[in-house]
């Protein structure tokens, strides 16, 4: 609000230069942030994309090697020598004819015949070769929960493998292996288990498939087991249990279906991540990518397009500072102008500048302060005009009342005297003059007009024989609105002198009509007298009257009312003339 208000305290140079700084820096500001707003989205649609591929590409790599490590252990579980229980128990490799032999140092029995690349080697544990895995050193190094895990699984007859992960041991040292466990169903009794395989799976490989995944630099993959634990990851950010529950948590409300990546916050930072479940397992494999990698990337055209604008800004600023110069040089020789007009000086000139614009408004005031001069000096000479009018306007005051009195002395003597022609006269012209008068009002009714009018008409008919008649009508609700006084009887003057004695017969009807349209009162005389040419018409309210003619009661109803109450003449030559007065706002 205060920079708002000092800026309207500014000058015209001032407000010239802040207005061209803005129309200038916001369509750039808009630029910077529509471009900056573009590459950020166009960025994380390429870096979604590619990190969305990088992570089918692990779960494809490693739902692979986990399918061929389970097809090979389908196999071996259909093998004739593990169908039909042999002893291995003695023999040694070379003294029996079978892929599978002793490890008597162990006490294991391992499968020695061709191993696909996923699996590393391949161990039986069958009650008839007195083997178990539960005594083997793996299921030794498995915590209490995946030892419930296994139990659980080993109890269930609708899974056929399970895939066990090791945590690290007590020296700190990472598992070289993760396991899979298969269960060896009998092929000729139904519900009999022969005993379990389990393969060995090296995790070096999956870290393999893990590094070699696209991504940037700080970019981290992991693979969750069954539990949702991480048990391998590739890249820089390690994860506890703790983060990684959050972690999965997080994808899971972003991202039901698991195939979708989203950005999450996570110990205090953004990042860009994704979780697919791998085929075959019930493994899933997460990617994690830290969203200030795109930040990184958009810095540089930032910078870029911050250079512009400064550049833009040396260039701009001197040009803005030259331009309002321009603009306002002409504008204070105008102030300069006014200022003199202010003290007093009507003499003063602007000079002409070279701006059009700006000219015109030159132009314009140098002839406001001409025309001015030639209205002071037409209102000097209507202030003469205006004191002799006054002067007129109270001697006309005085003789109405002189001579309204001295017509009531003569009604009473005319009356006494039984002269009842001179009597009705002067009653007539008494009359006449007192509604003339009006209590000095300026402002009367419509009903006072009509009444004044009819006073009028009672002597011209004495004075013309009853030649002329007089027709009244107007609605109640007009006779009840305001008026100017004195503006029916000039105009019914004009009926009788211009219209109707001009006729051979000097008789005639004059007719007054009245009514309200919307606010406005409308009134009418008409007259059947001899009418006008269109020249008469065309300056009957230009031409000089004696008293109160046309021309006079035009003017006084401009000066009242406004242009909206000026009166309006028809006339057709031969058959008489009508003028309408509208009185607006009337009510």
């Amino acid at each position: 609000m205060k920079l708002l208000k000092s800026f309207n305290r500014s000058g015209i140079r001032t407000k010239l230069t802040i207005v061209m700084l803005l129309m200038t820096l916001l369509p750039l500001c808009a630029m910077f942030l529509a471009t900056r707003i573009s590459v950020q989205q166009e960025l994380r649609s390429q870096y979604s994309q590619t990190y969305a591929r990088s992570l089918n590409q692990v779960s494809s790599y490693a739902s692979d090697k986990a399918c061929l490590a389970r097809s090979l252990v389908t196999m071996l579980c259909g093998d004739v020598d593990v169908q039909a229980g042999t002893s291995f128990a003695t023999l040694n490799r070379s003294d029996y004819d079978s892929a599978w032999y002793t490890d008597i140092s162990h006490r294991q029995v391992v499968y020695s015949g061709y191993l696909l690349g996923a699996v590393s080697r391949v161990y039986l544990y069958s009650d008839s070769l007195g083997t178990s895995f539960c005594d083997s050193s793996v299921y030794g190094q498995l915590t209490p929960g995946q030892r419930l895990r296994f139990e659980r699984w080993l109890a269930d007859d609708a899974s056929p493998c399970i895939f066990l992960t090791m945590d690290e041991d007590a020296l700190g040292r990472k598992p070289k292996y993760l396991y899979l466990i298969a269960k060896i169903p009998s092929v000729q009794q139904l519900d009999v288990r022969l005993g379990l395989i389990q393969a060995n799976l090296s995790l070096s490989m999956f870290e393999n498939i893990l590094k070699t995944a696209p991504g940037s630099p700080n970019t981290t993959f992991y693979l969750l087991n069954g539990e949702g634990q991480a048990f391998l990851q590739a890249g820089p950010e390690p994860i506890n249990t703790p983060l990684m529950a959050q972690l999965t948590s997080q994808l899971a409300a972003c991202a039901p279906a698991q195939e979708e990546l989203a950005t999450i916050s996570l110990a205090g930072r953004s990042y860009l991540a994704g979780i697919v479940s791998i085929a075959g397992t019930d493994w899933h494999a997460v990617m994690l990518a830290p969203t200030s990698d795109m930040a990184n990337i958009t810095r540089r055209a930032d910078s870029i397009l911050l250079l512009t604008i400064a550049v833009l800004l040396m260039i701009i600023l001197p040009a803005t500072a030259l331009v309002a110069r321009s603009f306002t040089k002409p504008i204070l020789s105008l102030r300069q102008g006014v200022q003199a007009i202010a003290d007093g000086d009507y003499t003063v000139t602007v000079p002409p500048c070279d701006t059009p614009e700006i000219n015109q408004v030159i132009d314009s005031f140098n002839l406001m302060v001409e025309s001015t001069r030639e209205m002071m000096a037409q209102q000097y000479e209507m202030g003469q005009s205006l004191k002799n009018a006054e002067m007129q306007v109270l001697q006309e005051q005085i003789n109405p009342h002189f001579l309204y009195n001295t017509l009531d002395l003569l009604h009473w003597q005319a009356r006494k005297a039984g002269a009842k022609d001179i009597d009705d006269v002067v009653y007539a012209l008494s009359e006449f003059y007192k509604l003339s008068l009006g209590r000095g009002e300026e402002i009367v009714t419509i009903d006072h007009e009509l009444r004044h009018v009819s006073a009028y008409m009672r002597i011209q008919n004495i004075r013309f024989a009853n030649r002329i008649r007089l027709t009244v009508d107007v609605e109640a609700a007009v006779r009840d609105c305001s008026i100017v006084k004195l503006v029916l009887q000039p105009l019914v003057e004009n009926c009788i002198q211009h219209g109707i004695r001009e006729k051979d017969d000097e008789s005639g009807t004059i007719v007054i009509r009245g009514w309200m349209e919307d606010h406005d009162a409308v009134l009418t005389v008409s007259d059947d007298g001899i009418g006008m040419d269109a020249a008469t018409l065309s300056s009957i309210l230009t031409r000089e009257r004696a008293g109160y003619g046309v021309r006079n009661v035009n003017d006084r109803l401009v000066l009242h009312y406004g242009s909206a109450a000026s009166l309006r003449y028809e006339s057709v030559p031969g058959k008489g003339t009508t003028v309408t007065l509208r009185i607006p706002d009337a009510r």
